[in-house]
């Protein structure tokens, strides 16, 4: 009886960590994209400050990145024309462990931050992939 009763024990286990496994590897299946921006200069002849937005893939599957903008307040976005450097073309391809920037020039964001009554501090990065919107912490004043 008590044989009995351990070998079930044991049974229940063994199918309460199955389930806990598959919906683990279920939650980690496809992209996880985290955004982040930072502030940055560029060296050498004529260089150039810039704000930078950074999708980092850290999932199993790969995503297309359509855009990159800033949130702000009340709902609004700010997606300033074109990247500031040459370096992205959109939509880019994200695949998993991967990284993609496009990069704004500090001084038209500021101009029209200006315009809205708004500072930096108010800017929260932002990118729209093929799943979705994904949001970043907002940058520091």
């Amino acid at each position: 009886m008590i044989f009995t009763l351990i070998i079930s024990c044991l049974a229940l286990l063994t199918a309460l960590g199955s389930i806990g496994w598959q919906i683990y590897s279920w939650r980690r299946n496809g992209p996880k994209v985290e955004v982040s921006a930072h502030l940055g200069f560029v060296t050498g002849p004529g260089g150039q400050n810039f704000i930078a937005i950074e999708a980092t893939n850290s999932g199993r599957l790969e995503t297309m990145v359509q855009s990159f903008y800033f949130q702000l307040p009340e709902g609004r976005t700010l997606q300033p024309t074109g990247s500031y450097i040459k370096t992205t073309v959109l939509p880019a391809r994200l695949s998993p462990g991967d990284q993609v920037s496009y990069y704004f020039n500090p001084n038209d964001i500021d101009q029209q931050l200006a315009s809205a009554g708004l500072t930096r501090s108010d800017l929260q990065p932002a990118v729209r992939t093929g799943h979705g919107k994904v949001l970043g912490k907002k940058m520091p004043g």
